[in-house]
């Protein structure tokens, strides 16, 4: 999967710019008879026999985050988004709804085109941050108003530390296979009580398994966090928290690891139970404490040393003045100023 591209370049793309059926087609990907398609897991592949699905032109599928539509007895695949969704229905397409074939979906890829498809989803990886920054940002204060309606207080301040804060712009996974995965964070639901659907709620426990263990809750402010704390737990709960199995745990899985290494430190060093966390903290109380220990130590060795060197320093001033004196010569004449030296 390439890596993540700069707003700039994915806003100003042909893709970020599809307005017409013409724009899609030119940037689409046309898949045709006997394409390799290849899995970007597993690395099996196999040859598309066309025609593969009877679509009629002028219909669109909208299946696993990839769009397909068939046009002139063609069919075209992209990643989809909802700007290249409108410019198919401003075009007359008909939305296709039951069951059909989409090609590049699911980890699976045209090969002769890998390069450009991963760049493409590049691209709508980055849109798709921009608009969900945007509409958490947007709905922050209505999940503020609504929490305080349903007297459900925020997460308290002095266990913070004790959660991971899942980014608004999502994150990408990496596992053991290399295989990435970007994870975006869905605490709105979506339907007319989208703003409410889930703030103020806590995921079920994950004990182990496929995803790490622990909770994910939302906050009063539309902010998703991840835990393993019960302290953390028990204290939403007295300020008006409630368990919904709707609320997906935004864990990473076994064998998985951030790409971010910034937010794996952050995740591994936030996300644990109240006894590693307490033994987290008394290592670090014992850690500082030898830390000053040092400290002390050094100075204290250092200034030893200015000593020696101080009393050294004395010892050969006055030998040298004994040694002056004996030879007749004043070692402090009175008659030399600093000003008559040049």
């Amino acid at each position: 999967m390439s890596e993540n591209i700069s707003i700039v370049e994915a806003m100003n793309s042909p893709y970020a710019t599809i307005k017409s059926l013409g724009d899609a087609i030119e940037v689409a990907v046309e898949i045709t008879d006997q394409m390799v398609i290849k899995h970007v897991r597993s690395n099996d592949e196999y040859k598309v026999n066309m025609p593969i699905n009877p679509d009629k032109d002028n219909t669109y599928r909208y299946y696993a985050e990839t769009i397909s539509f068939n046009y002139n007895g063609k069919k075209y695949e992209l990643p989809a988004a909802d700007h290249i969704e409108k410019a198919l229905d401003d075009a007359g397409f008909e939305a296709k709804f039951e069951e059909g074939q989409v090609v590049a979906c699911n980890g699976w890829y045209p090969a002769e085109k890998k390069e450009y498809w991963e760049q493409l989803q590049a691209i709508e990886r980055t849109m798709d941050q921009i608009k969900t920054v945007s509409e958490i940002q947007k709905r922050r204060k209505d999940c503020i108003e609504h929490c305080k309606v349903q007297n459900i207080k925020p997460l308290d301040e002095e266990l913070r530390d004790r959660c991971f804060k899942i980014p608004d712009t999502g994150y990408i996974i990496v596992d053991d296979q290399g295989t990435e995965r970007l994870v975006r964070p869905n605490v709105f639901g979506a339907g007319p009580t989208a703003t409410q659907f889930m703030v103020g709620k806590i995921s079920e426990h994950i004990p182990g398994g496929g995803y790490s263990r622990g909770y994910t809750f939302v906050d009063t402010d539309g902010s998703a966090y991840v835990t393993e704390s019960e302290a953390v737990i028990h204290s939403l709960e007295s300020n008006g928290f409630k368990t919904d199995s709707a609320v997906k745990h935004m864990g990473i899985g076994w064998g998985e690891k951030f790409k971010d290494p910034v937010i794996q430190e952050k995740y591994v060093s936030s996300v644990m139970s109240d006894e590693e966390y307490e033994k987290k903290k008394e290592d670090e109380k014992v850690a500082r404490s030898n830390y000053v220990t040092e400290v002390l130590r050094t100075t204290r060795d250092e200034l030893g040393n200015i000593q020696v060197a101080y009393e050294a320093a004395t010892a050969e001033n006055e030998r040298l003045r004994a040694m002056l004196e004996q030879a007749g010569i004043n070692p402090d004449p009175e008659d030399i100023k600093p000003s008559t030296l040049s």
